[in-house]
């Protein structure tokens, strides 16, 4: 399931929700006096999760506040004082971030709830979360050391999600910036993806047969070439052979060079 942090309206609707990373445009909406005020809370929620570990008090007996409540005024102008900051530092975020801004105003209401303490788990004490979280604020605040702590140039925004008192709207249909940031994130992915080839002896003799099959398919093309001249299927065969040919060169290539690679590896 993951640790998740997540960003609620003034009436319960959820507005983002983040896994494993707290979206550092959170932290814009912050301040100093904001950080302070959660430091208790923290303390409280996680002084309870003791009391729990040690059969004291059941899971749902916790009676006092776990989450910071922001006025969404505070957090637009708080969130407007960053903004040049980021200009400065990542202009190309900045339509991303008029989008965010633009939808706290739109569906937040009157305040804002951040339930951020899953996110301390990534930390040795409650004091190390306090202090990053103040450090980040600091940087949004005024600009020196903004791009360190949890902002992440890829994940800045965390996930939108659905309104039921709005049409089902979601932040990704609202921000065409959102829109283009995700698809950029998934195909930097995808390019960084590696590919896990694992070859083996086997497996590479497997492909010599496979490329062996080819002069057959080609000796085909050739006789329905002499048959029929160009018709459909002829160019399909002689196109399909030489995909084939490239696309199995290409994998056999990558196996032998593997498996060098490993042996090679094993030896040193």
């Amino acid at each position: 399931m993951g640790n998740r942090a997540y960003l609620f309206a003034s009436d319960d609707s959820e507005l983002f929700e983040s896994n494993n990373t707290l979206p550092s445009f959170w932290l814009a909406m912050l301040d100093a006096p904001l950080v302070r005020s959660y430091e208790p809370i923290l303390r409280g929620i996680f002084a309870h999760y003791e009391a729990v570990d040690a059969g004291e008090v059941g899971q749902d007996d916790f009676t006092e506040p776990d989450s910071l409540v922001v006025g969404t005024q505070t957090a637009l102008a708080n969130l407007a004082t960053a903004r040049p900051h980021l200009e400065a530092s990542f202009p190309e975020l900045t339509a991303l971030f008029d989008d965010f801004t633009d939808h706290v105003e739109t569906f937040g209401g009157p305040t804002l709830t951040l339930h951020l303490d899953q996110m301390a788990n990534f930390y040795e004490t409650t004091d190390e979360f306090i202090e990053t979280l103040q450090d980040e604020v600091l940087a949004w605040t005024t600009g020196v050391g903004l791009g360190t702590g949890h902002f992440r140039p890829t994940d800045p925004v965390g996930t939108g999600t659905g309104f039921h008192r709005y049409d089902d709207a979601t932040f990704s249909e609202r921000s065409a910036a959102y829109r283009h940031f995700a698809e950029q994130r998934y195909m930097e992915a995808v390019r960084n993806q590696p590919r896990n080839i694992q070859a083996t002896g086997k497996s590479i003799l497997a492909r010599i047969a496979l490329f062996a099959l080819c002069p057959v398919f080609t000796w085909i093309a050739t006789v329905g070439y002499r048959a029929e001249g160009w018709s459909g299927m002829v160019i399909f065969l002689i196109a399909s052979n030489i995909i084939f040919y490239i696309w199995i060169g290409y994998d056999l290539w990558e196996h032998i060079v593997d498996c060098y690679r490993r042996r090679r590896g094993r030896a040193d």
